[in-house]
């Protein structure tokens, strides 16, 4: 029933967008309002108020304030970008699909959302060294995974980066990269960690 409902949403909302003014409205509404509630939400994960934030930002709290209502502020490029280094974050300004825009927005819940300050950020931890603990496996990332590649070869067999791909495009996961002896296999949306795990096991299985 809730994938019914979802789509015959989809389906409204497809058609409103057939009309330029609408696409248009819809795009501003994005930034003027999404915009305030990621600020929003990621002073509530750090326990921010907005004294504090401003503080970081280098602002004064009558214009955090402004800014924390949607459509009082035009925010520009470069408050986005004092606001990104006040969280300690990174800003992704790029042109984008309206498909994507409504899946964003869809998918985007105030109360869950949050973005790690680079400290936090386990995409730049340091992997696991294989060669002095070769059962240790690597945390799963928030959008991915890596492993080190002894540590996954389990039957003493080298693993090649193209078992791993054909064993991920079978599993329905992005094509994987590797950096030196770590293969990266990013997780999309609704693909569990036993998933990952799966594919571990078909790309060491191919390797026999």
């Amino acid at each position: 029933m809730e994938g019914l409902q979802r789509w015959i949403m989809t389906s409204k909302l497809a058609e409103k967008l057939q009309d330029p003014a609408y696409r248009t409205a819809f795009v501003s509404s994005q930034i003027n309002v999404g915009i305030p509630f990621q600020i929003k939400a990621l002073m509530k994960a750090r326990g921010w108020t907005q004294e504090q934030f401003a503080q970081h930002a280098g602002m004064l709290q009558p214009r955090i304030s402004a800014i924390l209502k949607p459509g009082k502020v035009r925010l520009n490029i470069e408050t986005l970008r004092r606001i990104a280094a006040a969280f300690d974050c990174g800003l992704l300004v790029r042109f984008a699909p309206f498909s994507e825009l409504y899946r964003w927005s869809d998918s985007f819940d105030p109360e869950r959302f949050d973005v790690p300050a680079f400290k936090d950020d386990l995409g730049f931890k340091e992997p696991v060294n294989a060669v002095t603990d070769q059962t240790t496996r690597m945390p799963p990332q928030r959008q991915g995974a890596h492993f080190t590649l002894p540590t996954i070869a389990e039957a003493q067999q080298a693993v090649s980066l193209p078992q791993y791909a054909t064993a991920a495009r079978c599993a329905g996961l992005a094509e994987p990269q590797q950096q030196a002896n770590v293969i990266f296999i990013d997780r999309m949306s609704g693909t569990s960690q036993q998933s990952v795990g799966g594919v571990l096991g078909a790309a060491v299985g191919m390797s026999r």
